[in-house]
Parts: C-alpha cells; sequence; structure tokens
C-alpha cells in the first residue's frame, strides 16, 4: 500500500521534475473562454452518438507515447497501458501565452505554500484528468477534449508526449456511470445516488479551483471523529484504520466532467482531496475536503 493517504499528492508535486526536463516552451490553445462550452458530457450512450474516440498512451521506463492525434474534439477515453513502466499520467492544456518555463517555476513552488503560484496554476492550466498506472497494469479514463495543443504527462518520471485535437466538434458517447463522486463549492464532495464498487465513476468539478479524488478503502468501524482527527493532526502516515485498496482520478479542473475506470472491494471509503488552496496553499482535505462513503 502507499504510504500514506498524501501519497498522491506528492505525486502531483513530482510534475516539478517533469517542468524541469522540458525546454521553456509555448503550447497555445483556444481561448479560455472556448473551453467552457462543452464541459459537462453526458455519462449515458445514445443511437445518435458516434462511439468515443480511443487514445492509447503506452508507459515505458525511458518515457511514453501516444496511439494517435489529429482527431475532433468530443468525448474521449483514454488508455494508459504499462509497458514496463508506472506513473502518474495527467492530461493538461496550458492556456495561450503560457510558457513551460512558467510551469516549471509554479509548480516547484506549489505545494510549500506559495499562494501566487497556486493561483498562476489555477488560472494558466487546464486540467483534464489523469491516473496513477502500475507496473503492467492498465488504467482508463474519459472526458471531452476540446480543440488545441495538449501535453500527456508522466508526472514522476518527467517524461512527456504532445497531441492536437483539431476541427469541428463531434458527437460522441461516453461510458455509463455506475456512480459519481462530485467536486462541489465550499470545497466539499457531493455523492449522489449509490455508487457501485466497480465500472466508471463520474467526477463533475463544480467549483472554480481544480481539485482531484483520492479513494482509500477503510476499515468499517472508522468514524467520522477518527477521520478529522487524523486531517487535524496533519495527515501524517498512514492511519491503523486504513487498508489497501484505493483509486482515484488526478485533477480535474474547474467545469470538466471525468468519468474513471475502477475496480474495488465493497466497504467503506474515505475520498479526499489534496490539491493546494488559493487561499493560503493548504492542501484541501485538511480544510475539511474528504467524506466518508459507501460502495456498494
Amino acid at each position: 500500500m502507499r504510504a500514506s493517504f498524501r501519497s498522491r499528492g506528492t505525486a502531483v508535486l513530482a510534475a516539478a521534475t517533469l517542468a524541469t526536463s522540458l525546454a521553456a516552451t509555448t503550447f497555445g490553445t483556444a481561448s479560455a473562454s472556448g473551453s467552457t462550452a462543452h464541459r459537462a458530457a453526458a455519462a449515458h450512450t445514445t443511437a445518435r452518438r458516434l462511439p468515443p474516440v480511443v487514445v492509447n498512451v503506452r508507459v515505458t521506463k525511458d518515457g511514453l507515447t501516444r496511439s494517435r492525434s489529429n482527431f475532433r474534439p468530443g468525448n474521449t477515453i483514454v488508455n494508459i497501458r504499462s509497458a514496463g513502466g508506472g506513473g502518474t499520467v495527467e492530461v493538461m492544456r496550458l492556456h495561450h501565452g503560457y510558457t513551460v518555463a512558467e510551469l516549471r517555476k509554479d509548480f516547484s513552488t506549489l505545494f510549500n505554500g506559495d499562494v501566487q503560484a497556486v493561483r498562476s496554476i489555477d488560472k494558466h492550466v487546464e486540467f483534464y484528468g489523469g491516473s496513477q498506472v502500475y507496473k503492467h497494469r492498465t488504467a482508463s479514463f474519459a472526458t471531452y477534449l476540446h480543440r488545441g495543443h495538449y501535453l500527456i504527462a508522466n508526472l514522476d518520471k518527467g517524461t512527456l508526449t504532445r497531441m492536437r485535437v483539431a476541427g469541428d466538434r463531434q458527437l460522441r458517447s461516453l461510458p455509463h456511470a455506475t456512480g459519481r463522486v462530485n467536486l462541489v463549492r465550499e470545497d466539499r464532495f457531493g455523492n449522489p445516488g449509490v455508487r457501485r464498487h466497480t465500472g466508471w465513476m463520474r467526477t463533475t468539478n463544480r467549483t472554480d479551483e481544480p481539485h482531484f479524488v483520492d479513494l482509500g478503502r477503510v476499515k468499517a468501524s472508522t468514524t467520522r471523529h477518527m477521520v478529522k482527527k487524523y486531517f487535524d493532526e496533519g495527515a501524517q502516515g498512514q492511519p491503523d484504520w486504513a487498508l489497501k485498496a484505493m483509486a482515484g482520478t488526478l485533477v480535474v479542473g474547474p467545469g470538466h466532467t471525468v468519468l474513471w475506470r475502477y475496480h474495488l472491494p465493497r466497504g467503506k471509503y474515505l475520498e479526499m482531496c489534496w490539491w493546494p488552496s488559493d487561499e493560503d496553499g493548504m492542501p484541501h482535505a485538511l480544510m475539511g475536503m474528504w467524506a466518508l462513503t459507501h460502495l456498494r
């Protein structure tokens, strides 16, 4: 099991390694206003919709590659397949005029309480989701990709590939959602309906900040008081009520919807977000962005 519930946040911090390995390049995109039109993609397939475009990302020890580029905007499934390598793979888009050099600078202090760095990242980087992939495994997520230039980055290894989406919007389906874990105002989780223990979880970010979802299994006897005490004391190490199973999605930008594939045992789980606040730089989980839930 991971060293602690905070490990995914540490993995995101490794993006600084990614930025260090790149030249100071600008990845121009469509305007920010153009990226809001089709963010909330439907979770049900319909007869009028085409199948989703599938992009296969292959992760090796030395880097990563993607199967296709230059496809039309619309709902897209990203399969991240380990070919001997592993890591934390995120799809992101830099707003026009924002350079990788600036990304490097901002990420270097993002998790050190630098509020200006947090605000710069929040303003200039569009996050479309991602997943952690283990050696010789496959992880998948689905989202709506707009017209523009993208980075597909292995945050753990500092490697990346690029992808272009161009042309007119195409109406494409997404997998059927088997549960919902939403990111709602006041930096909290919203859990409508029933969440199945296997399938595609749908997450919509209804806030004005990036967030991500860590879903960690806990003992059935775990109470809110126990969890609150853990976070109030700084969330150091792994608590004795934590169990092995864990899943989630990486960073999801405001307004975006991501479906992420998961297969977990039935039971009680703790939802957490470790993205830093744009108010004081504190991880959202330490500010109360956590919730206990059940997978049926």
